[in-house]
C-alpha cells in the first residue's frame, strides 16, 4: 500500500510538471510552426 502511495503522488507530481511544462513550452512552438 505504501509502494501505491508513493506511485500516486509521483505520478501526479509528473503529470502537473508536464502541464505547466506544456503551457510554458507549446505556445512558442506552435507559432514557430505557423510561420513556416
Amino acid at each position: 500500500m505504501q509502494l501505491f502511495m508513493k506511485l500516486a503522488i509521483a505520478g501526479g507530481s509528473l503529470f502537473m510538471f508536464g502541464i505547466l511544462f506544456g503551457f510554458a513550452f507549446f505556445p512558442p512552438f506552435l507559432k514557430s510552426q505557423i510561420k513556416k
